[in-house]
C-alpha cells in the first residue's frame, strides 16, 4: 500500500518538526479565536479483506489534537468503546507538553477496561477502556491510536467528517480487495472543504474523502440532532466472492431485512400455551371487533409490561418470546412488539413486527440499509381497510392509535410476513389530535385580575402532563400546576385544582382551578389597561437570523385560549385592539375580539404545521413570530365611569 505509506510518513514527519511550543500555540490560538481545542490531524481507515470465504475487518484510528484554552484540563480522561461485534488492541496515548524550547513526552501506560453502566439500560455487554492524557494543559498535544477489529460485517459504523472542533487535515479511507464489493451512504459531502477520490493499487480498491479547514458546527436553539446536518460517509459490504458464490451481506433493504428476520423467525413460534390462551381469553372478553380486540391487547401491555431497557450482543437485536416477557412483566421495545403480536396471534389476529429508527436518525431504508438506520421496534396492525396503526408500548399513557412522538414521518420497515416487507413512512399526527385548550372567565376584583379557568390536554401534552404528575404529592403537584399553568405574569396564584378524566379515560385531562394575578391591571388616571392575552404564544421563539442549521419541534399541536372577560362595575369599555390573523406554510395564528354586552371574548388559536423546519425557514418564521409578539402586548382600555 505505497500510497497510504506515503500519507502515514508524511503525518509522522509533521510531527517531529514542530516549531517552538509557544509559536505553535499562538498561531492557532489567531487561527482559531475561541475554541478550546483543534483537531491538527486525524486519519482513519478500514481494511476489508477475504481467507477462503470468510471476512476480515480491521479499523485503524490516529488523532492528534492541541489544546489552546486553560481549561484543557477537562479533556484529559478519555474513553474508547466497543462490544461484542468489535475488539480494540494496539492503543496508544502520548501527550506533548510545552516546555520553553520543545515539547515533551509523556506516554500514557494505564488503560482500564470496564462496563459502560448507562442510567438508561438495564443490562448492555457494552464496554469502554478508559484512560487520561497526562500532563494536559494549554499548548500541549494529544496523540491517540488504537486498531479496532470489526467482528461482524454489517456493523462498520460511520465517519464523522465535521464537528464541535476546528479540523485542519482529516482522512477517512476505505481498503477492499477485489472480490468485495463496498457500497456507501455519503450525506452532506458536497463541501468544498471535502474531496473525495477513489482508485486502485496493489489489486485493491481504496476509497478516500479528504477533509481540509473543515469549520466548526456550532449548537443551534431546537436544533435536531447532529446527524442531520453533519457530513457523515457511512460504509457497508454489500457482498463478497469465494469460489465463484456471492454471499449478499447489506446491498440494499432486501438485505438488511432478511438478516433481521432471522433475529425473529424462531421466536414465538408456540400455538397452544394455556398461560398465554389464558391471557389473551381475560383481554379480549367482551370485544365485538379486531380494532376493539387490538387496542385491548395493546393497553394490557402498557399497564403490565413494565419497560426496561436491555441490550447485549444480538440480544440487542432479539426480541424475548411472549412467554417471558409476560411471565417477568418487563422488557424492552422488541419484547414489547413481540408480545403485542403473539398475544394478537392467539386472539386470531396478525399484527406484525416492525423495526423504526426515531428521529434522531434522518435516513430511510434506502438511503441507508444498515442498523444505523434503525434504533426501536414496535408492532403494527393492518386493518381491513388498509389503516396502519402503529403501536409503542414502551410509553404507558400513549393513547391508542397515536405513534410515539419520536416516530411521526420516520419510515418503518414492517414485516408483513416470511420473506415479505413493506416500508411506510409514519404519519404526523395532525394538530387537532393534540391540543391545549384553554377556557378562562376573569374579571377585576377591587383591583385584582380574578377569574376561574379549565384547562384540558390532549394527544403528547396529555401524555407528557401524566408522566409529569404521576406519584406527586398534593403538594408538590399544586407547587408544580403554578408553573404549568401560569397565565398573564409570575404573580400567578392558583388554586382548588379539580382534575377530570385521566389516564385511561380517552378524553383531554382537565384541571379545573381559581386564580388571581396581582398588579396585573395598569392605570393611568380615570384608564384601566388590561391585556387579555394570558398565554405567551411563541413567546421566545425568536431565531437568530444567521442560523446555520435546520430546527426542529417533537410535535405539532393546536394551542386555543378563550378569555371572556366581564367589564367590572364602575367601568366601560374605551378601546379594543385589532385582529391578526397570519397562515403561512410554517404556522398559523389568529386572535379577535367580540363584545356583547359587559362581555369582551378573546379567541386565539395557533399551530405549527409540521415538526421540521430548514435554516431557510428562519427570516418568514421571524417575521410571523415578531408580529405574534407583538400582537400579544395590545391591551383593552377600560375608563372609570364614577
Amino acid at each position: 500500500m505505497k500510497h497510504i505509506g506515503l500519507v502515514v510518513i508524511s503525518i509522522l514527519i509533521g510531527f517531529g518538526v514542530f516549531a517552538q511550543p509557544q509559536a505553535e500555540l499562538e498561531k492557532y490560538q489567531a487561527l482559531y479565536p475561541g475554541m478550546q481545542m483543534v483537531v491538527l490531524e486525524k486519519v482513519e481507515e478500514i481494511r476489508i479483506e477475504q481467507y477462503r470465504g470468510k471476512l476480515f475487518i480491521y479499523e485503524t484510528t490516529y488523532t492528534k489534537n492541541m489544546y489552546l484554552t486553560k481549561d484543557a484540563g477537562m479533556f484529559r480522561e478519555r474513553e474508547i468503546g466497543f462490544s461484542s461485534f468489535s475488539s480494540i488492541s494496539e492503543i496508544s496515548a502520548t501527550t506533548l507538553v510545552p516546555t520553553a524550547k520543545k515539547y515533551k513526552k509523556n506516554v500514557t501506560k494505564e488503560f482500564k477496561e470496564s462496563d459502560d453502566l448507562n442510567s438508561s439500560v438495564f443490562h448492555d455487554d457494552s464496554k469502554i477502556i478508559r484512560f487520561n492524557f497526562l500532563g494536559l494543559q494549554m499548548g500541549a498535544i494529544t496523540e491517540l491510536r488504537y486498531k479496532r477489529k470489526i467482528k461482524d460485517p454489517h456493523f462498520l459504523g460511520r465517519a464523522v467528517l465535521q464537528g464541535r472542533f476546528p479540523i485542519e487535515n482529516q482522512v477517512y479511507r476505505v481498503v477492499v480487495n477485489a472480490d468485495i464489493e463496498v457500497e456507501f451512504t455519503a450525506y452532506l459531502v458536497q463541501q468544498d472543504y471535502i474531496t473525495y477520490t477513489t482508485f486502485k493499487e496493489n489489486g485493491r480498491t481504496i476509497y478516500e474523502w479528504t477533509v481540509k479547514n473543515a469549520p466548526v458546527i456550532h449548537s443551534e436553539k431546537w436544533a435536531p440532532a447532529m446527524s442531520y446536518y453533519l457530513p457523515q460517509v457511512f460504509p457497508r459490504v454489500a457482498s463478497y466472492t469465494y469460489n465463484g458464490k456471492t454471499t449478499r451481506v447489506l446491498g440494499n433493504v432486501k438485505d438488511l431485512f432478511t438478516w433481521y428476520e432471522t433475529f425473529v423467525d424462531t421466536v414465538n413460534t408456540d400455538t397452544d400455551n394455556p398461560l398465554i390462551q389464558a391471557t389473551v381469553d381475560s383481554i379480549v372478553t367482551g370485544a365485538t371487533t379486531d380494532l376493539e380486540k387490538v387496542k385491548r391487547v395493546f393497553e394490557w401491555t402498557q399497564e403490565n409490561i413494565k419497560y426496561v431497557a436491555y441490550e447485549a450482543g444480538l440480544g440487542g437485536f432479539v426480541p424475548r418470546s411472549a412467554i417471558s416477557v409476560c411471565t417477568n412483566r418487563y422488557g424492552d421495545c422488541k419484547d414489547m412488539a413481540s408480545t403485542i403480536t403473539h398475544l394478537l396471534k392467539y386472539a386470531g389476529i396478525e399484527a406484525h413486527l416492525t423495526w423504526i429508527g426515531t428521529n434522531a436518525i434522518p435516513f430511510t431504508y434506502d438511503q441507508l440499509p444498515t442498523p444505523s438506520v434503525d434504533n426501536h421496534m414496535i408492532a403494527t396492525y393492518i386493518s381491513e381497510d388498509g389503516t396502519h396503526y402503529f403501536m409503542d408500548a414502551t410509553g404507558r399513557y400513549m393513547p391508542f392509535g397515536m405513534p410515539s412522538s419520536f416516530i411521526q414521518e420516520q419510515e418503518a420497515l414492517i414485516r408483513l410476513g416470511p420473506g415479505s416487507f413493506e416500508t411506510l413512512k409514519v404519519p404526523l399526527v395532525a394538530p387537532a389530535q393534540n391540543a391545549i385548550d384553554d377556557k378562562i372567565n376573569a374579571t377585576l376584583v377591587d383591583g385584582v385580575f380574578t377569574g376561574s379557568a379549565v384547562s384540558s390536554f390532549n394527544g403528547y401534552y396529555k401524555q407528557n402532563l401524566e408522566y409529569k404528575i404521576e406519584d406527586q404529592t398534593p403538594d408538590e403537584k399544586a407547587k408544580f400546576y403554578k408553573g404549568y399553568l401560569r397565565k398573564g405574569s409570575n404573580k400567578f396564584i392558583p388554586d382548588g385544582f379539580e382534575e377530570s378524566h385521566a389516564y385511561p379515560d380517552e378524553q383531554p385531562f382537565e384541571i379545573a382551578y381559581n386564580f388571581t394575578i396581582g398588579d396585573y391591571a395598569m392605570v393611568n388616571g380615570k384608564e384601566w389597561y388590561v391585556n387579555l392575552n394570558l398565554s405567551d404564544f411563541f413567546s421566545g421563539d425568536k431565531l437568530d437570523p444567521e442560523r446555520k442549521t435546520p430546527f426542529m419541534f417533537k410535535f405539532t399541536a393546536k394551542q386555543t385560549e378563550t378569555v371572556a372577560f366581564t367589564i367590572p362595575e364602575g367601568f366601560s369599555l374605551d378601546y379594543t385592539p385589532k385582529p391578526l390573523e397570519i397562515n403561512n406554510e410554517l404556522l398559523y395564528f389568529k386572535v379577535s375580539y367580540t363584545v356583547q354586552d359587559k362581555i369582551i371574548t378573546l379567541n386565539t388559536e395557533s399551530y405549527k404545521k409540521k415538526i421540521y423546519y430548514q435554516a431557510s425557514d428562519v427570516t418568514l418564521w421571524n417575521t410571523s413570530v415578531n408580529s405574534i409578539i407583538k400582537s400579544q402586548k395590545n391591551v383593552v382600555i377600560l375608563k372609570k365611569t364614577n
